[in-house]
């Protein structure tokens, strides 16, 4: 949260965004952990069975099924270049080691957007 306050901006985005559901009646769960994905080749996706953050178990009937943890950065094609990657605590990931100005320990080879570090649309 008080990364939200250093981004108002974001920070009222989300809250409107959430009122929306809200509003629409959308049930919303934070804290959940997806503990079974149900359904078979010939199906494809029939459910999904979740842990709240309270310990219950929820299952919900599904024909599709989008999940998402949190943002990390696209590193891949730099690790492949032999660019050095460092540890973030914030984050808990491993992130591209760049400079002020996007240049990593291979010469010539720049970062930039969220490749570099994820700082969402405002900074795009």
């Amino acid at each position: 949260m008080p990364k939200l306050l250093a981004r108002p901006g974001l920070l009222f985005n989300g809250m409107k965004l959430l009122a929306q559901l809200y509003s629409a009646k959308v049930p919303v769960h934070l804290g959940v952990q997806p503990e079974e994905i149900m359904g078979s080749e010939q199906d494809g996706v029939t459910g999904v069975r979740v842990k709240l953050a309270n310990g219950n178990a929820l299952t919900v009937d599904c024909d599709a099924l989008a999940l998402g943890y949190h943002l990390r950065p696209e590193t891949q094609l730099a690790d492949l270049a032999g660019c050095q990657l460092r540890f973030d605590d914030a984050s808990g990931q491993w992130v591209l080691a760049v400079d002020e100005e996007g240049r990593t320990s291979v010469k010539g080879v720049y970062a930039a957007g969220d490749g570099a570090k994820i700082r969402g649309a405002d900074a795009a």
